[in-house]
């Protein structure tokens, strides 16, 4: 079902190892001028230079290169070795990604907030509505329909709770928990999860300023069977993850759905 809500889900996640390094790098803006050695050496220590992705007891390793205004990542292997390229804006943020003859594009508002995600023909869009500096909510679109929207209640500056309403119709409202640990994806909205998870969910409730922990099911329908018939979904009443770090590597886990063995290790 959620594959087919987010239907160009992969090639978002193309370029979830720039949204890690954007997030690294950009603490290099903070810094003083005067040493440009020094700079240079911090960027490049911060910077990833691969992600082993485990799922379903398979491994794929992310390996990444960078130039000044793009980031290339080798997936090793995906149906043989694949390569992308994340063109990136002055300021650092996304611009395009391009692999093959597939391109993913993002837009930006006058301001600098993050307002769309489109394919490259744009019949399959993510927008975003803001309140302040927070997402107040995302719409999924694809043609003319918005298809899923997700609405959120902030709590702390912290997505606190979600309310779903999809087009088949669907509807779903989530409590939302999160970890004590900085999430250093935090105003980059952009997926790392699994996809049936971020398009469970949406992109404010896995960005927000600490990792997002747990989600749980609090509507009336919780305790109604909703079987799902297409592809592989993790069950969606619990979502649940781990985060841990030990010394430059930092690992996600996803804990609610141990038949899917999803975990990402993140190499500095």
């Amino acid at each position: 079902m959620f594959r087919s809500l987010f239907p160009f889900a992969f090639f978002i996640a193309l370029s979830f190892t720039a949204f890690l390094v954007f997030n690294l790098m950009s603490c290099k803006n903070e810094k003083k001028p005067s040493d440009a050695k020094t700079e240079k050496t911090e960027t490049s220590e911060d910077r990833i230079s691969k992600i082993e992705i485990t799922e379903f007891g398979k491994v794929t390793t992310l390996a990444m290169s960078y130039e000044k205004y793009a980031i290339s990542i080798e997936f090793q292997p995906y149906k043989g070795n694949v390569e992308s390229r994340i063109e990136l804006n002055k300021d650092k943020q996304i611009r395009e990604i391009i692999s093959g003859s597939q391109r993913i594009q993002y837009l930006y508002d006058e301001e600098g907030r993050q307002i769309g995600i489109f394919n490259g023909n744009g019949t399959q869009q993510i927008m975003f509505d803001y309140e302040g500096e927070n997402i107040s909510a995302q719409h999924t679109i694809m043609g003319n329909d918005t298809v899923i929207s997700f609405f959120y209640t902030y709590e702390d500056g912290l997505p606190a709770e979600l309310e779903i309403k999809g087009k088949v119709p669907y509807s779903r409202t989530y409590k939302l928990e999160y970890t004590d640990i900085k999430n250093q994806l935090s105003g980059y909205n952009e997926m790392v999860l699994p996809a049936e998870t971020s398009g469970l969910l949406g992109i404010p409730a896995m960005y927000g300023e600490k990792y997002l922990k747990k989600a749980t099911r609090i509507d009336a329908g919780a305790a109604k069977d909703e079987p799902l018939k297409e592809s592989y979904t993790p069950s969606f009443e619990v979502v649940e993850f781990e985060i841990s770090k030990t010394g430059k590597q930092e690992v996600l886990k996803l804990v609610s759905d141990g038949s899917r063995q999803w975990n990402a290790t993140i190499h500095l």
